[in-house]
This record gives structure tokens, sequence and C-alpha cells, in this order.
């Protein structure tokens, strides 16, 4: 295990801050870095030469592969083209053998709208229709109810003033019998 740099230097409380102190210390500092720095400059050395030998292995390797991956890449184009083509023809003659009954399904459509359409106006007549006989109705029972009142008004009077003519009677004869007796 290495010394330590205030081992090294023979640095404690009491040493001086001086320039000779500072060369004494960069010249340990430098001392333990170059074997650093020599294993740094062999690894990048081993590192390079290695990614280089993966890199001419894999052209090696690969190289043909990838020839053989590119024509089967342009087949698979022609042939992927070749289906595209065929199913948009495909599409095209469907569609031209379904239109007629898609027309024929549209037209069916547009009459069932129609006829919804022709119910809801004789609908909308037939609510506007009974609101005017309600309105009407409810007229001629409210031209019924006042003529009603009045008739009861009537007989209420009527019987009021029969019922004051017969207590005046009632009166009258009973004054005369009590004048009789």
């Amino acid at each position: 295990m290495p010394q330590k740099l205030t081992e090294t230097i023979q640095l404690d409380r009491r040493t001086k801050l001086n320039h000779e102190l500072f060369i004494r210390v960069l010249t340990e500092v430098q001392a333990r870095l170059d074997p650093l720095e020599i294993l740094r400059d062999g690894l990048e050395t081993a590192i390079k030469r290695y990614a280089d030998f993966v890199r001419d292995r894999t052209d090696l390797i690969l190289g043909p592969k990838t020839i053989e991956i590119n024509a089967l890449i342009a087949e698979l184009t022609e042939a992927t083209d070749t289906a595209k083509a065929d199913l948009e023809e495909g599409a095209t003659n469907a569609l031209a053998q379904i239109q007629p009954q898609i027309d024929e399904a549209l037209e069916d459509v547009e009459t069932a709208l129609s006829a919804i359409a022709t119910a809801i106006t004789n609908a909308d007549a037939a609510i506007a229709a009974a609101v005017a006989s309600a309105g009407t109705a409810t007229t001629n029972a409210t031209n019924a109810a006042t003529a009603a009142n009045a008739a009861a008004a009537g007989v209420a009077s009527a019987i009021v003033a029969s019922l004051a003519d017969t207590q005046a009677q009632a009166r009258r004869q009973a004054i005369a019998f009590a004048v009789a007796l």
C-alpha cells in the first residue's frame, strides 16, 4: 500500500508553507500520476485495438450476410408492392360490385326518412287539431260552467225570496192566529 502524501513529504502542523514545500508536493504528486498515466495510455490503446478487432470481425462475419439481407429486403419490397397493387385492384373491383347494393340501401334509407318526415308532419297536424279541439271544449265547458253558476245563483235567489215570502206568510198567519185566540 502506498504511503500517504503527508508521510512521504513529512508534513505536520509545524511545517511552514514555502516555495520548496510546494515543489516537493508537486514532485510527489507527479511521481504518483506518472504510473497512472502510463496505465491509462496502455488501457486506451488496448480498448482501441479491441474495438478495431471487433469492427473487423463484424465486417468479416456480417458483411456477406448484409448483402443477403439487402437482397431479401429488395425481394420483400417487390412482393409487398405487388400485393399492394393486387389489393387495391381487388378493393376497386369489390367496390364496383357492391356499389349498386350500397346505392339501393341508401335509397331505402332516404325513403324511410321521407316517411318519417311525413309521419312527423301528420303528427304535428293531429296535435294542432287536438289542441284546437281542447281549446274549443275548454271554452264550451267554461261557458256551461258560467251558465250553471248563473242558474244556481237564480235558483238560490228564488229560494231565498220564497223563504222570505214563506216566513212573512207564516208570521202573518201566526199573528192572525194569535189575534183570533
